[in-house]
């Protein structure tokens, strides 16, 4: 249960981060829906889906990586041997239940938040069982299975029945799920797949280890250049790149 509660706090500070960031749409989204603009508004989520995805992975991903690190230097090295494994499953799971946030927001802005109430029952019932029949098999890493377990079923509920009834909300789920989801993850794959291998293989520290994740970074930026971003944010940045110096 301590070493559960204190890989919970961090948690606590991804999910009110990326809160703090995205609870300012609200005001907007309002405004739009007022003006009946629901397409507009669909396109907002989508591109805020977007940035918030990349702003999970940006985070998630180097605390995922040096998780029994950060643990080791906050709490001491005993936690952070019981405690990695445990936070490692808690980023994946809150990363993929917080992809949702700015659709959430969107709701609250348009005043539909009355009709998905049935997805965070079914979360919660969902995250409850799986955690207890998890942490009975598995300990407080199982406990963190049924969280995991749970964020899907959450995702699962937005894409499969939440966003056919949210009518003030006009985006195509494809669309969605294309652009707001799959082109951070598509960027972030160089990443994910370096941390698996560092997992999966003792790659000890050296030369081999941060040449790889140096082609890694070039990679994935690269891959933020030419798919993470459209052409108009492209060009802005460009912009900015060749704005004179005051």
């Amino acid at each position: 249960v301590v070493y559960y509660a204190v890989v919970a706090n961090l948690i606590t500070f991804l999910a009110g981060l990326q809160s703090a960031l995205f609870s300012v749409m609200i005001p907007s989204t309002a405004v739009l829906h007022a003006r009946g603009e629901s397409r507009e508004l669909g396109d907002v989520i989508v591109t805020a889906t977007r940035y918030s995805t990349f702003l999970l992975l940006l985070a998630g991903i180097p605390l995922f990586v040096a998780a029994r690190m950060v643990l080791s230097l906050w709490v001491g090295p005993a936690y952070a041997v019981h405690g990695a494994r445990i936070l490692q499953v808690l980023i994946a799971a809150n990363i993929i239940r917080l992809s949702a946030l700015p659709y959430v927001v969107g709701l609250i802005g348009a005043g539909q938040q009355r009709l998905v109430i049935v997805t965070p029952i079914l979360e919660g019932v969902f995250n409850l069982l799986a955690s207890v029949i998890a942490g009975y098999m598995f300990g407080a890493v199982g406990v963190a299975l049924g969280t995991l377990f749970g964020s899907l079923i959450g995702i699962g509920g937005h894409l499969f029945y939440n966003m056919q009834r949210t009518s003030a909300i006009v985006f195509r789920i494809s669309d969605y799920v294309r652009d707001g989801l799959l082109r951070p993850v598509i960027c972030a794959l160089p990443l994910i797949a370096y941390v698996v291998v560092l997992n999966l293989s003792n790659l000890s520290d050296g030369v081999p280890k941060y040449s790889c994740f140096a082609a890694v970074l070039i990679t994935t930026g690269f891959l933020i250049w030419r798919w993470g971003l459209v052409g108009s944010e492209r060009d802005k940045v460009r912009s900015w790149r060749l704005a004179p110096q005051a």
